[in-house]
């Protein structure tokens, strides 16, 4: 069973507040994956509800809610998909919350290396095939996935 990127495209959902950081990611990520944009998290979780995203890359401080909570919602009702959080904070409490309570999830510290950002959502995207394919096995022998 191979985890390379399917023939179709894979989607990746960035959301952030700022139009600008949007457009960025995604002229970073459209040459590898399809992208959407979502302006906060009400907005990204309805489109996580209506399209098949492998992973999300999303700000951690927005007006209409965090990333950490975005993704910890994520984490609950979409499981396949792998978060990656995207904040101007550096400080060490907020990317030890991330890495200890959302499992697969990654923190890119602003200001990032455009190169730097599309490893990481390769890498997420990885990861979310890994996952996809665990889950189909787990289906298939009935076994529950880990």
């Amino acid at each position: 069973m191979s985890i390379a990127a399917s023939p179709m495209r894979d989607w990746v959902l960035v959301v952030d507040d700022d139009a600008g950081a949007r457009m960025t990611m995604e002229a970073i990520l459209a040459d590898d994956f399809g992208v959407a944009l979502a302006s906060g998290p009400p907005d990204a979780l309805v489109q996580l509800a209506h399209k098949e995203f492998i992973v999300v890359v999303t700000d951690e401080e927005m007006p209409d809610g965090s990333g950490l909570a975005l993704l910890a919602d994520m984490q609950r009702r979409f499981p396949l998909v792998v978060g990656l959080l995207v904040t101007g904070h550096s400080e060490y409490t907020t990317v030890q919350a991330a890495m200890r309570n959302l499992h697969g999830a990654n923190v890119v510290i602003k200001p990032y290396d455009p190169d730097m950002l599309l490893r990481q959502v390769r890498n997420a995207a990885t990861m979310a095939r890994m996952r996809r394919a665990t889950s189909r096995l787990a289906a298939k022998t009935g076994a529950r996935p880990r």
